[in-house]
């Protein structure tokens, strides 16, 4: 399934969780749609506030987590690995982001 946030993140595969946040779907992605996701994050905010940042969304090869940073709460979100049917998965914003999908 392809799952995108409009004007931000473009279509990305990833494979739904099952239920709704807050009328949004609940998407988990695979690594390679997981780098996608962290290249849109970072080029979608390169000229808006998080600039001054050298990067707002990374990933840490370690603990295998997608880190998401925000300058005005000054928090980091932090999604970790979860293995489902055998592949690695993360739940980027999967309860907390405006993500629409199309099969």
């Amino acid at each position: 399934m392809l799952f995108y946030i409009f004007e931000v993140i473009p279509d990305v595969e990833g494979a739904d969780m099952g239920g709704r946040w807050n009328g949004w779907r609940r998407p988990r992605f695979p690594k390679a749609s997981a780098d996608q996701i962290v290249d849109a994050h970072n080029a979608a905010h390169s000229l808006g506030a998080l600039a001054k940042y050298e990067r707002a969304a990374w990933y840490e090869e370690g603990p295998r987590t997608y880190h998401f940073y925000h300058p005005d709460s000054d928090e980091t979100d932090v999604y970790p690995c979860t293995v489902v049917d055998g592949v690695e998965t993360w739940a980027i914003g999967a309860d907390g982001w405006t993500w629409e999908g199309e099969s």
